[in-house]
């Protein structure tokens, strides 16, 4: 054999064992991600998305449509100085969360992002879809987080308070949750370890809850919020909530800001229905 030919085919089995092995380490980073996502994705997300694309568009850090939802506890700091048994306290918040978490998932279809201390984030995901249905499964999405949003701050309100209470040496008034929602472009990225989710949505919905002047409040950035006002506001009636148009201040703008107060308007009986489905995540 001549001494070149030899050389080519050394060098092309070398390039084809590299090869080889970074596919193996791809594929293994691949696996690792999935891992990463089955701790925050809702239930069954293998079969509500596609695996490979949604693995790419993270492994990438490329954006992807979301919802997000914020959930603010007010004066939790208070709440935890006032507890007459500590243990007790903290076990009503983790089986507030923990409820509240596998709602999302299992119930909701959202992903829970994190604990942040005095609440927590979640988000729902849309993939991308063909116009025709694109609008539809926007507006089903919605549906799914406004309706997190109404059943998780009643079952804190009627449910948590009341353990807090009977552990509590002093109630101010001013207790309860706030949420705040907004959507358009995010991102999942690693952080430590863990997949966490950032971007304009996830700021905004924060924001929106800094927005709430008192518990209850369920507001939403200008972009959700107009939605249900603009030219294709009928299309939002079925979701049954009322939406006010107001000017808040935050922290970025002092001055004011245009947010949407949406608040629950299911015609009597619905509304007991709605309260039922989230029985499941009560705290007890």
């Amino acid at each position: 054999m001549p001494k070149d030919r030899g050389r080519r085919t050394s060098k092309r089995s070398t390039r084809s064992d590299e090869d080889a092995k970074l596919a193996r380490a791809e594929q293994r980073e691949r696996r690792r991600i999935e891992r990463l996502v089955d701790a925050h994705g809702p239930k069954g997300w293998r079969e509500l998305y596609n695996v490979d694309d949604l693995v790419e568009h993270i492994m990438a850090s490329e954006s992807l449509y979301m919802f997000v939802l914020a959930l603010d506890i007010h004066r939790s700091t208070f709440l935890m100085k006032e507890a007459v048994e500590f243990g007790y306290f903290a076990t009503i918040l983790d089986g507030f969360v923990g409820s509240a978490r596998r709602a999302i998932r299992e119930m909701y279809g959202g992903w829970f992002d994190k604990f942040t201390g005095d609440g927590f984030l979640a988000f729902w995901i849309l993939e991308d879809s063909p116009h025709d249905v694109y609008h539809e499964v926007f507006i089903d999405t919605m549906a799914k987080v406004l309706h997190t949003a109404h059943v998780t701050r009643d079952i804190y309100d009627d449910h948590v308070l009341e353990d807090v209470r009977h552990n509590s040496r002093n109630m101010p008034t001013g207790l309860g949750v706030s949420v705040g929602l907004d959507a358009g472009p995010g991102y999942l990225v690693e952080v430590a370890g863990d997949l966490t989710v950032v971007g304009p949505p996830v700021v905004g919905a924060v924001r929106m809850v800094e927005a709430s002047s008192r518990p209850g409040e369920i507001l939403a950035n200008v972009y959700l919020g107009s939605a249900f006002t603009a030219g294709r506001a009928d299309e939002y009636k079925h979701l049954h909530f009322d939406v006010t148009s107001e000017i808040r201040p935050t922290k970025e703008y002092k001055e004011g800001q245009e947010v949407y107060l949406l608040t629950p308007s299911w015609p009597e009986g619905d509304e007991e229905a709605a309260s039922t489905d989230g029985e499941e995540t009560t705290s007890r």
